[in-house]
């Protein structure tokens, strides 16, 4: 079993504090891991930039106006922090908890999201690019007026999720379950749809592009009220 010390007060109170500790923290071949819990802080326009985040605590924390670029994240507990008008830019997220998660007109590029817990995540007026949402959870959450482009969709379950007003491009969703999830008012084009469970799926004044319709009717889908389109530019 592995030996724990626990530290209860620091004098870290700023970024260029936990980046000295972790210069000598790491020089030391006896300490596997470490970490900073951030358990009920504010966390307010700082920049995590090529940085590695391992089993960290957020728990009821306040994060906003952050930046999270070029990181690989592990086991984040986000399940009770309130997170807002961050922006990441070529993450990796594994294994983590995030729920409370709140963006609205901000760009998500090239994030992979594998074996999350990303229940009623609200994602508002936003552009998805090239993300990969893998073995997650992600029901309840709500994708409104945003653009999802060239990102997969795999082993994922989207029960009760909102996409509508959403773009949805140029996407590989395979196995998803979008039991009782909302595609109103969408648009969907050029996308790969494989192994699809589309029970009580709203698709209420949808367009859809011509092989994606032929695709998602052989999944049963119920398109009585859906728009057809030879092309949607």
């Amino acid at each position: 079993m592995d030996n724990l010390l626990f530290i209860f007060r620091t004098s870290i109170s700023k970024k260029t504090d936990l980046k000295r500790i972790g210069s000598i923290l790491n020089k030391c071949s006896r300490i596997s891991h470490w970490n900073v819990d951030f358990e009920d802080c504010n966390i307010i326009a700082c920049n995590f930039v090529n940085a590695t985040i391992d089993r960290g605590k957020f728990d009821s924390a306040k994060i906003n106006k952050c930046c999270f670029k070029n990181c690989k994240i592990y086991e984040l507990d986000w399940e009770n922090a309130k997170v807002g008008g961050c922006s990441f830019d070529n993450a990796e997220i594994y294994y983590s908890k995030i729920r409370s998660f709140v963006l609205k007109k901000e760009s998500v590029n090239k994030v992979w999201f594998k074996d999350c817990f990303l229940n009623k995540i609200q994602i508002d007026d936003c552009e998805l690019e090239e993300c990969i949402f893998e073995e997650c959870k992600i029901d309840g959450s709500k994708f409104i007026n945003t653009h999802i482009n060239k990102s997969i969709f795999k082993h994922v379950s989207c029960k009760n999720v909102m996409f509508n007003n959403s773009i949805i491009s140029s996407n590989e969703i395979i196995d998803a379950n979008f039991e009782d999830a909302s595609l109103a008012q969408a648009k969907i084009s050029k996308n790969k749809w494989e192994k699809l469970n589309l029970k009580n799926t709203d698709f209420r004044h949808t367009e859809i592009y011509s092989e994606d319709y032929k695709i998602l009717k052989g999944y049963n889908a119920n398109l009585k009220w859906a728009v057809y389109e030879q092309l949607i530019k």
